[in-house]
């Protein structure tokens, strides 16, 4: 159901936009006006900077991929490998979809909304302006069961991984001795960082994004290939991996 509604929110809001910008063509004369780079390919750099570009976003898509443990783990999960392309294919399909419409809104706004103060927020301003509040609420919901299906997936994933893949043999230690209450509790600690973190920095959602999925990817990436390869290893060299990479991220950050 999740899925039904953000896709009728991301084609419905393309759908709209288009509609009262006058058509494609209206609209891509209207980005000429503002900006002659918004409609060229090359944005005026050189062919081999567009194809230093294109590597490192292919790159990218590699890094945001990898830094879904929620999703990986349901495909890892598939009981056929059959069965794991069929749900490869429905992922890709909403999951490209989706984003290609929501890159055409964001297009399509430059033009509707140029003097918008925050572009993060054009979804929802958009909506309160063409929309009755019922509708309003679908886009709000749409926007928010994204939000949440993602905090809340990531956080039992990092907690488990906390609590099950650092020492296996503390893991049990502390099993027997609480049972799920010790999980429960390591769910809550990082929970209470997160909030801490989203709070304490201050930074667009575009650039946290980045960041966090660089950071996941960088930590458990390399450890998912090497698992995804089939190469025995020991769990501490994969966390000692996973620390490096980690660490190599929050320095890449910090020292800009």
């Amino acid at each position: 159901m999740q899925a039904f509604v953000v896709m009728f929110v991301c084609f419905g809001m393309l759908a709209v936009a288009i509609i009262n910008g006058g058509g494609v063509s209206e609209i891509m004369s209207e980005l000429n006006q503002i900006d002659p780079k918004l409609m060229n390919l090359t944005a005026g750099f050189s062919w081999l900077t567009l194809v230093a570009y294109l590597v490192g976003f292919f790159f990218f898509g590699l890094g945001f991929s990898i830094s879904q443990p929620q999703i990986l783990v349901r495909l890892l999960a598939g009981r056929s490998p059959q069965e794991v392309k069929e749900a490869k294919w429905v992922y890709f399909g909403y999951a490209y979809s989706t984003w290609i419409a929501m890159v055409l809104f964001g297009i399509a706004c430059r033009v509707l909304m140029p003097n918008i103060s925050d572009p993060e927020q054009a979804l929802p301003l958009y909506a309160t302006q063409q929309f009755n509040p019922f509708l309003v609420g679908i886009v709000l919901a749409g926007v928010f069961s994204v939000i949440a299906s993602t905090a809340d997936s990531q956080l039992l994933v990092c907690s488990s991984a906390i609590a099950r893949d650092i020492s296996p043999a503390l893991h049990r230690r502390m099993s027997r001795k609480y049972g799920v209450k010790y999980e429960q509790f390591m769910t809550l600690v990082v929970g209470i960082l997160a909030v801490i973190a989203a709070i304490s920095i201050s930074s667009t959602v575009f650039s946290l994004v980045l960041f966090a999925s660089g950071a996941v990817a960088s930590s458990l990436g390399p450890a998912m290939l090497i698992i995804l390869l089939k190469r025995r290893t020991h769990y501490l060299a994969l966390n000692s991996m996973m620390l490096a990479g980690l660490s190599t991220a929050i320095l890449w950050r910090v020292l800009g």
